[in-house]
């Protein structure tokens, strides 16, 4: 099934439906996208620093 594949997107997996879970089952999983979004909002600050350092040798804006 789709849980099998390792690089299946997480935006295309099933979703569980929120109403077979638990309270602590629903808190579980808001503090695990909270960190997921916390990560990606880092690696896109990391990524504008990088871009910056480009721009600044090479001139112009990196796409």
């Amino acid at each position: 099934m789709f849980d099998d594949d390792p690089n299946a997107s997480p935006l295309r997996r099933p979703v569980l439906t929120h109403d077979l879970m638990s309270i602590d089952e629903l808190e579980a999983k808001i503090a695990a996208l909270k960190g997921e979004i916390e990560a990606c909002e880092q690696m896109i600050a990391a990524k504008q620093k990088q871009r910056a350092v480009a721009d600044a040798i090479f001139g112009g804006k990196a796409g």
